[in-house]
């Protein structure tokens, strides 16, 4: 799971955990990855279940040589460990240091983060489209079958903290809205009650 200390990545790691999978945090920070493991441990036992089985990494995805250090030391562990599920949910919405040669500024000014996003958006897609044909050719049915890419709308996280203000004023605020919507989403795809996420506390 990258990514995992906070936002989107945070919430997937704690469904993930109470579902009873062996969740690996690929963090850039290890205090905070720990802390996140600490509060998953504690939610864990609070609702009476088994400790967990959570492991902190460090990883960078900004940085090749580290993603590269990341699978040595993944493989040089253990090179039968199995990885069912890989949570690609780094992300970024706007970046500085773009390079003159970037198809966004074709002229002076031309660059539009909203643009730079939605293209991100469609890499997304397209990196899953490749890593499932790839898959399928390398003879793992199954493993490319479970290639999916989702977008997660409007989230209000901290991958917008770059962004404006104005721009967060009543963004993702209506907890009413928000409960109905999921409950509805829920009864549209009939989501099991086991894969339910919890109720809100108050």
């Amino acid at each position: 799971m990258t990514f995992s200390s906070s936002g989107i990545g945070e919430e997937t790691a704690a469904a993930l955990v109470r579902r009873g999978a062996n969740v690996v945090l690929a963090c850039r920070s290890a205090a905070r990855g720990e802390e996140l493991k600490r509060r998953l441990e504690a939610a864990e036992a609070a609702a009476g279940r088994k400790q967990p089985q959570i492991e902190v990494r460090l990883l960078d995805l900004a940085s090749l040589d580290s993603v590269r250090a990341f699978a040595a030391a993944w493989q040089q562990q253990d090179p039968q460990r199995p990885l069912h599920l890989l949570v690609n949910n780094a992300g970024v919405f706007t970046i500085g240091g773009i390079s003159v040669t970037d198809p966004h500024l074709i002229k002076p000014g031309s660059y539009s983060a909203d643009f730079g996003y939605a293209q991100s958006k469609l890499a997304n897609i397209l990196f899953t489209r490749e890593l499932r044909r790839r898959l399928a050719a390398a003879g793992e049915p199954d493993l490319a079958a479970g290639c999916m890419a989702l977008h997660p709308g409007l989230v209000c996280t901290g991958v917008a903290r770059s962004l404006p203000a104005w721009m967060w004023d009543g963004t993702g605020t209506d907890d009413a809205a928000a409960l109905w919507l999921w409950r509805w989403s829920a009864e549209q795809v009939k989501l099991p009650p086991g894969l339910d996420l919890p109720e809100p506390s108050n």
